[in-house]
């Protein structure tokens, strides 16, 4: 693949009495050609900021960014992302200097907007393509097959690009040099999505029909950091510190048409909200499958699972999935804590990171899904960790009975394979020590420190025998350690 890049910038800065003033006007070209068809892409901006502080107290900056990119159509490749923000710095305030423990407190605000072309090339475009061929009669021979070509899917008329509105709030602190606070709330409303849009228009169009730019989805949440850090008697010093982020999503719009049921509208749902059915015990004889609602996505004996008819058609199909658990790609909660010290050249630091409010589906065959098309696996999870429906633990089972055969009805997104996916996790140990300053000078160099790193050590889920991160079953949660040796000249 070829990059090429070219980035021209000319600056301004002036301080004058109590006012500064400062500015940019950027010119960047940029291309990128990997190899395939339709894989390049190539970007233009001319962009021009400025920024204005008076008595190093109040604080206004403006971007103003004119962007082009390959994907769209030919004249209308530019759109304009600007955004401003202001801030104040109330602790350079007379009225705050009274207020000694307060060495900083600022306030933030902004806005912006910014665009995401990550889309296929030439959707602007109708092209012929290749269909069914027509039989030719070729005597004395036998009739000989032909090519044939009809009108693609329809160009998309007025294409365009995602762009993303991002506002924000936040909140700078300083207390006692040692204690230090971040704070943000934020609010992104996403728009111009590109989405599918079958379900909006009727087949009898009689051709493929094209995405449309009408998605849109909004986010909102908060970000607060907190940490300490302080020295205590000269040789001894430590900090601790911590993070917490909340994050919720919903759809406006995805292009999913009419549905006869309002609970099957993924408008209102988080990003990657988990759907499926409610599964509600399992059937216990035949007629107990006799007097239930029919189950159609294959023939259910005593030991399957029984699901909740949502709609009391008396039927349990696709039109009883209904919104299960949380998303299972972003989580609501993030959280890290961070801390550490150091006495007289002996050291540890330590990382923990969590999620929350985040849903997994225990999908992976060979685990969770035992016996299934032609997997001759059975594990401990199942057999023992598990009560499996038999004729003598009926009332008291928790996973479905043993099958050989395959079983379209058990193995569905639904509440019985539904799992919480938080998990709270030792993401680094750092335990080190530093050689005194009177041996290093003796051998020439700056500082040498001997640790003992480890990645990973432990973590607590609620999923067993796999990494709650990445269900594959290629490797499991890896645990590192290293030994080293770091010398500074």
């Amino acid at each position: 693949f070829i990059r090429f890049s070219l980035d021209a910038k000319v600056g301004y800065n002036r301080t004058f009495g109590l006012h500064s003033l400062n500015g940019t006007v950027q010119y960047l070209q940029e291309s990128y050609v990997p190899m395939g068809r339709n894989m390049s892409r190539k970007w233009q901006s001319y962009m021009v900021t400025a920024g204005y502080n008076f008595s190093n107290t109040y604080f206004l900056d403006l971007v103003l960014n004119q962007s082009g990119t390959s994907v769209l159509s030919e004249g209308d490749q530019f759109r304009t992302y600007p955004a401003v923000s202001l801030s104040w710095i109330l602790s350079n305030e007379k009225f705050m200097k009274k207020l000694d423990f307060i060495n900083l407190l600022k306030l933030r605000a902004s806005w912006g907007r910014s665009g995401n072309d990550n889309i296929a090339y030439d959707l602007d475009k109708r092209y012929w393509v290749e269909t069914g061929g027509f039989m030719v009669q070729n005597p004395p021979v036998n009739p000989a097959g032909g090519g044939g070509l009809h009108p693609g899917t329809l160009a998309i008329s007025d294409l365009t690009i995602e762009v993303a509105d991002k506002y924000n709030l936040g909140l700078d602190a300083q207390f006692f040099n040692r204690l230090y606070l971040t704070a943000d709330v934020f609010y992104d409303q996403r728009k111009d999505i590109l989405v599918g849009s079958n379900n909006l228009i009727s087949s009898v169009i009689g051709t493929g029909v094209p995405s449309q730019n009408i998605g849109r989805i909004h986010s909102k949440g908060a970000d607060l950091s907190l940490s300490w850090k302080d020295v205590y008697h000269k040789d001894f010093k430590y900090y601790v510190g911590g993070t917490l982020s909340f994050l919720r999503t919903s759809i406006e719009e995805n292009g999913q048409g009419y549905q006869p049921y309002d609970y099957l509208y993924q408008k209102g749902d988080e990003y990657g909200q988990c759907r499926g059915l409610e599964a509600i015990g399992y059937f216990k004889d035949q007629d107990d499958i006799d007097n239930s609602p029919k189950q159609v996505f294959s023939e259910v004996r005593p030991g399957d699972i029984k699901y909740k008819d949502q709609n009391g058609d008396g039927r349990i199909d696709d039109y009883d999935q209904v919104r299960i658990g949380y998303s299972t790609i972003l989580p609501r909660i993030y959280y890290g804590i961070n801390m550490g010290f150091e006495y007289k050249g002996f050291g540890i630091d330590v990382t923990f990171q969590g999620i929350g409010k985040i849903s997994k589906m225990l999908d992976v065959q060979s685990v969770y899904w035992p016996l299934r098309n032609g997997n001759s696996n059975l594990s401990t999870w199942y057999l023992n960790d598990k009560i499996r429906w038999t004729e003598e633990t009926k009332d008291i089972a928790n996973v479905p009975r043993l099958t050989t055969l395959n079983n379209a009805n058990n193995f569905r997104s639904s509440t019985q394979w539904l799992e919480n996916g938080a998990y709270f996790k030792l993401r680094n140990l750092n335990v080190y020590y530093k050689l005194p300053q009177k041996w290093t000078d003796a051998m020439k160099i700056n500082e040498c420190q001997i640790y003992v790193r480890g990645n990973n050590l432990f973590s607590l889920d609620h999923i067993k025998y796999m990494n709650c991160e990445d269900f594959s079953i290629n490797y499991p949660d890896m645990t590192s350690l290293f030994l080293g040796l770091n010398i500074n000249f």
